[in-house]
């Protein structure tokens, strides 16, 4: 649980927006803007997955910058460069929020937990 290991807590936060804007159907750029705080702690905190959870975040912020406003009416008119670059967008947001789940999901548990 976070109450056994705080330091955790900045992925599990990550996590949930992360869920968020990947279950959202409109992803607006202002949405990873909300990941910027968890991100530096994750970047900076203990454990590799949480560690490479901020560093895809930030890979899909990257993407995101590119898409908009540089490709996004070539977007709109659906060209394949800039389909691509929203498709691996998506794929690394979802790869953060998986990893972000699973490193909140293996948690230690507390052992004075009553279930």
């Amino acid at each position: 649980s976070l109450r056994a290991a705080p330091e955790r807590v900045p992925v599990a936060a990550l996590a949930c927006v992360l869920a968020f804007t990947v279950a959202n159907k409109v992803l607006s750029p202002q949405f990873l803007c909300w990941t910027f705080p968890l991100v530096a702690l994750v970047v900076v905190g203990r454990g590799a997955l949480q560690r490479i959870t901020g560093i895809l975040t930030l890979g899909a912020i990257a993407l995101t910058q590119v898409e908009f406003p540089y490709l996004y009416w070539r977007m709109v008119s659906l060209e394949p460069g800039p389909v691509a670059v929203v498709a691996a967008r998506n794929a690394v947001l979802v790869g953060a929020a998986a990893l972000a789940a699973v490193t909140v999901w293996r948690l230690p548990r507390d052992a004075g937990a009553g279930g």
